[in-house]
């Protein structure tokens, strides 16, 4: 989008897999397992994480990318009971599920050699 203030989303796919579907990119500095899931409606959250743990310096380095289809994340977490807004909690295995980046035989998107090797460049590695 050409605003950085568009409500929901802040692109959408052009190629691939999910083109014509909405993405909303949240980065965080450290991999913290919660996620600001906003009240405006999108398609998929994309994911950049730096290292898992707690705050103590604030590098922003990308460690990791998730994935998460919104719809099919809002109603496993419904089916929880878990309270959706700005911290939300995410199970470990549903972070795994998502992860595209270190890529994985089960991604929920398969990443270029050249998308990975740009994603290592910003690693802490």
């Amino acid at each position: 989008m050409s605003s950085g203030s568009h409500p929901g989303y802040d692109g959408v796919f052009e190629n691939g897999p999910f083109v014509g579907k909405t993405v909303n990119v949240k980065t965080y500095s450290r991999h913290e397992s919660v996620l600001d899931i906003s009240p405006h409606a999108c398609d998929y959250y994309l994911v950049l994480t730096g290292p898992p743990g707690q705050a103590r310096t604030l590098p922003w380095v990308i460690e990791s990318v998730f994935l998460f289809d919104r719809e099919r994340l809002i109603t496993e977490l419904r089916s929880r009971a878990v309270k959706v807004g700005a911290a939300t909690s995410i199970r470990k295995a549903t972070w795994d599920a998502a992860r595209i980046f270190p890529p994985q035989p089960a991604s929920p998107l398969r990443l270029s050699d050249q998308q990975a090797n740009l994603l290592e460049l910003l690693s802490a590695h």
